[in-house]
């Protein structure tokens, strides 16, 4: 069963994990640095987090030096160090600029073609972790309305956008760091000229740079701990996991009954068993229900007033988990990303790959 983004996410909010101690990240630190250009130290005996690397962005304008967040954002941190290593930001361009607003790279060559060679799969969003879209944060690129779709593409908050934090299709930005050196270069950046493209945004908007500015190397400068960083979601996805074992241990006790997990994933705990008739795919059913996700956080609520729908309409779990179920019987019903909602989720209510919990009440079918 895939793990609940959403509440893995809210995790990431209220909790976070130091997997190694300043003393022992100290000892780690090979020396310090000082960037091109720059003035101020890249790493000294307090900025020696291995969770919290440095990397530097040489360009045609000048050099960067970023400051990642592991613990906040650990799943996004691990990709954009990934891409590091394998090259991919190097020779891209800073694509986007709207000078108020925001710069964004890492998808495209200095004649706009989209990269693609060494393009990863997309990413959970990592939104609400605690960082906001703050000036001068780096955030990941999505697509609107699609919260777990984010690869390589990445921006730098000009202004405090705090927009992004939960924009219209209610899922946030994930923020991963921010810039700690560099900001002359960054003045340079938001001041380029701009015009139209035609590989960009249809050629719409006025916010391609017509001198491309070119990310010609970036690395790290700093040691960063991914085995930590991977042992920081290690760590949450073994909550989420404890959290539906509670959750089913706690409705069997209630119950009386212990769950059936089918073949599929679906998992159910009978509260009331009915003696009414049984649907079939075909039946149109009455019921009443609450949807949740696994951390508690309900999504929606039909306890007033009954719906009624033709079963063969309903998501996958529903249609399995009812064709057992007889009229008058309440039941817990778990139901996994695959059987629910998928990748897709619904835009502004249940985020992509959602395990759902359902208790449902089956009062009629016709």
């Amino acid at each position: 069963m895939k793990l609940d983004t959403h509440t893995l996410t809210q995790r990431i909010e209220t909790r976070r994990w130091v997997a190694v101690a300043p003393l022992i990240a100290m000892l780690l630190m090979v020396g310090c640095q000082t960037p091109r250009g720059g003035g101020s130290p890249i790493a000294d005996a307090a900025e020696t987090n291995p969770l919290r690397p440095r990397v530097e962005l040489e360009t045609t304008l000048g050099n960067l030096v970023l400051e990642l967040d592991a613990e906040a954002s650990p799943i996004t941190v691990i990709n954009f160090v990934d891409y590091i290593q394998d090259g991919f930001y190097n020779g891209i361009t800073f694509h986007r600029v709207v000078e108020k607003t925001v710069i964004q790279g890492g998808g495209y060559l200095p004649d706009m073609t989209a990269k693609t060679d060494g393009l990863r799969a997309t990413i959970p969003n990592e939104w609400p972790n605690g960082l906001v879209n703050r000036r001068y944060t780096i955030g990941m690129v999505r697509r609107p309305g699609v919260a777990n779709s984010a690869r390589s593409e990445f921006y730098i908050n000009l202004a405090h956008n705090l927009h992004l934090d939960e924009p219209s299709d209610k899922v946030g930005y994930t923020v991963f760091g921010k810039v700690v050196d560099g900001f002359d270069t960054i003045e340079k950046i938001r001041r380029v000229p701009v015009a139209t493209h035609p590989r960009y945004a249809e050629g719409r908007s006025a916010v391609v740079p017509i001198k491309p500015v070119v990310i010609r190397t970036v690395r790290l400068i700093t040691p960063f701990d991914r085995a930590g960083a991977k042992q920081i979601v290690q760590q949450y996805q073994a909550e989420e996991e404890n959290r539906l074992a509670n959750l089913i241990r706690s409705h069997e006790e209630k119950a009386g009954n212990k769950a059936v997990t089918s073949k599929s994933g679906l998992i159910y705990v009978d509260l009331v068993v009915g003696g009414g008739a049984m649907p079939v795919l075909e039946s149109e059913i009455s019921i009443l229900y609450i949807g949740t996700f696994v951390g508690g956080v309900e999504f929606e609520s039909r306890l007033e007033e009954p719906l009624t729908i033709k079963l063969d309409t309903a998501i996958k779990g529903w249609q399995e988990g009812l064709q057992t179920m007889k009229e008058g019987g309440e039941r817990l019903l778990i139901v996994p990303s695959e059987l629910g909602f998928g990748s897709g989720g619904i835009p502004g209510m249940i985020p992509p790959d959602s395990t759902l919990v359902f208790e449902i009440t089956l009062l009629q079918v016709d």
